[in-house]
């Protein structure tokens, strides 16, 4: 990437920092750039105090406050083949340096004597490997004591600007891979993981978890090559039994809606949620926070699961709401549940967060609620729901939830239930009278989504993928049910007739439907179904 002044990927950064939270939480930025000025000093941060460098120290003090804000950046080593000085900003402290290695043995590179590196976008000093195999670094990475990690360089086959492929080299195509994992790496966090990673956590994760590399410069530090399963799968809890999902919006215009007692009225909110395949809800997890972040230990929290209603006249005037009561239980603090911090917007920008309490016809007021707690709350299976659904027949659930308090201080603290990144399936509904009438529930005019839906976030968890792909009955799901899949897939006609090996249900029998069984094998299913 070409630019004119240091000021615009400054500007660039600042941007990102500001508009973290309208975005919901920017946690990555890739910088496959640099300067054409190089540094010997590792890092460099204080070179942006000499007068002659004032754009460095621009540039730096807009990294650091991105990696304040909670934002891990990685940057391009450069390819100037050095083992000594690195280029702005990779020598900066507040991002990790990415040189490239080898994935694979591809002979002598380049492999035209005499050659210059100007294949593959790349025009560098004159340098060869021979031999190379994975994971030696390549002669043209800079790398100093500022390069932290490597990642594959040489040859990368990727997505193209504009559609198609493209095919590059350099420790642009090196930087990327870092930023995914890194991406990845929060997403994994956010579905199961009971601390939101930092910046500097990512990175020695990826350290930590990576692979040794070769490097034929005396002076390299080594940097160590991410493994992307092993850091994504360092601190997640198993993916065994996870349900369904509607992640929380911990900042931004989130609405967090009021749902616990308060004389005598019990204020109810529920969402809807589909069932794809039966079995018992073994562990629920909910979202909240606490208006004014005054926090109090929640005493007990009540749950309920409904059938559905379906809506009988579309866009009408009535709804899709709760039907029957299918199942309710209370559960007790440091009994059933765990309450903990989720996440905390950091004090460099409070966002516009929203408080409303319907259920006691309150106005909605923006806030700057920046605390997000999570509730694991955990089920007997003897005491569980058991839900029922198959893939091409899903069924429509309602969770409700809210909270008690005892014991407190004035003033009485308020609980809410966050709502979610999406909106998926009926609009969430509100009640004041334990259940009897339901009221929908949308953005109010005030809102900048005024009219839209809300919907509220929680994650199901139950032995239920597991039973799903048990395709003997044995309660295990082993190589022997891929072997009855991948034997019904095979001979399954390609318009599709019905079969087990249809997983999303759209009557053809195609590799999406073995993507989707293996995903679900090896990832969910791989365990004891009488387990705990």
């Amino acid at each position: 990437m070409k630019f004119q002044h240091t000021s615009d990927i400054a500007a660039a950064v600042d941007y990102v920092v500001t508009h973290k939270y309208d975005y919901d939480n920017l946690c990555v930025i890739n910088m496959s750039l640099g300067t054409t000025a190089k540094f010997s000093q590792c890092p460099c941060d204080s070179v942006g105090d000499n007068p002659d460098y004032e754009w460095l120290g621009i540039l730096r003090d807009s990294l650091d406050a991105a990696k304040d804000a909670g934002i891990v950046i990685f940057t391009s080593s450069g390819n100037n083949g050095s083992c000594t000085q690195m280029p702005a900003p990779a020598c900066l402290s507040a991002a990790t340096a990415v040189a490239a290695v080898y994935d694979q043995d591809l002979g002598r590179e380049p492999n035209e004597p005499n050659s210059y590196h100007t294949d593959y976008g790349g025009s560098w000093p004159y340098c060869y490997d021979e031999p190379t195999y994975a994971d030696l670094i390549t002669c043209f990475s800079n790398r100093n004591g500022c390069n932290e990690l490597a990642a594959p360089g040489r040859h990368i086959k990727s997505a193209g600007m504009g559609g198609g492929t493209s095919n590059y080299t350099g420790t642009s195509q090196a930087a990327p891979h870092c930023a995914a994992v890194a991406a990845l790496m929060y997403e994994k966090a956010d579905y199961f993981s009971t601390i939101w990673p930092t910046p500097a956590w990512i990175v020695s994760t990826m350290k930590s978890t990576g692979v040794a590399t070769v490097d034929n410069c005396a002076t390299s530090p080594n940097p160590i090559r991410v493994d992307a399963f092993a850091a994504v799968n360092e601190f997640i809890e198993p993916w065994a039994g996870y349900k369904y999902k509607q992640p929380p919006r911990t900042s931004g215009y989130g609405i967090d809606i009021r749902c616990d007692r308060l004389n005598m009225i019990n204020r109810i909110l529920a969402d809807d949620f589909v069932c794809s395949a039966s079995g018992p809800i073994t562990r629920i997890v909910l979202f909240s926070s606490y208006h004014d972040d005054f926090i109090q230990t929640v005493d007990s929290i009540h749950l309920r699961i409904y059938d559905n209603i379906p809506d009988p006249d579309g866009d009408g005037p009535q709804i899709s709401r709760p039907g029957e009561l299918l199942w309710q239980a209370d559960f007790d603090r440091n009994e059933d549940f765990i309450e903990d911090t989720y996440y905390e917007i950091p004090p460099l920008t409070i966002p516009t967060a929203w408080w409303w309490d319907p259920a006691a016809g309150d106005d909605p007021i923006a806030n700057n609620d920046s605390k997000t707690m999570r509730y694991d709350i955990f089920i007997p299976p003897d005491e569980s729901f058991v839900q029922e659904g198959a893939p091409c027949e899903q069924k429509k659930y309602w969770l409700a939830v809210y909270a008690n308090f005892e014991w407190v201080l004035w003033p009485m603290p308020a609980f809410g239930w966050k709502t979610a990144t999406t909106s998926q399936n009926a609009a969430a509904v509100f009640s004041n009278d334990d259940g009897t009438t339901w009221n929908e529930l949308k953005h109010p005019q005030e809102h900048p989504w005024a009219g839209t839906p809300i919907d509220f976030s929680f994650r199901l968890f139950g032995s239920v993928c597991c039973r799903s792909i048990d395709y003997n009955g044995d309660e295990k799901v082993t190589f022997e049910d891929f072997a009855i899949f991948a034997s019904d897939w095979w001979l399954a006609e390609p318009a599709g007739d019905g079969s087990l090996s249809d997983l999303n249900c759209d009557a053809s029998v195609n590799i999406t439907d073995l993507e989707i069984f293996c995903n679900q094998w090896l990832n969910d299913c791989t365990y004891n179904c009488l387990g705990d």
